[in-house]
């Protein structure tokens, strides 16, 4: 841990959308969640995510925590 210039509560889509962004403008950033993916793992086919015809929520989550990690963002799977 240290000093970061932003924190991001919930590791779901958002939180790591919000991290992928943080990257891109160079911020020092840390992402907090209980569920790595939130509900979004739990979805069998996932049809409406631009870019993808079908995709399971475990693989969208995969993809976007190795985006995030590759970016420079930092992950803790915790309670807030």
């Amino acid at each position: 841990m240290g000093l970061y210039d932003l924190i991001i509560i919930g590791c779901g889509p958002a939180g790591l959308t919000a991290s992928i962004y943080a990257s891109c403008f160079g911020l020092r950033h840390l992402v907090i969640g209980s569920v790595l993916g939130g509900q979004m793992i739990n979805a069998p086919d996932i049809l409406n995510y631009p870019g993808f015809e079908e995709i399971s929520g475990k693989e969208l989550t995969k993809r976007m925590v190795s985006q995030v990690e590759k970016r420079g963002g930092e992950i803790i799977v915790d309670s807030v």
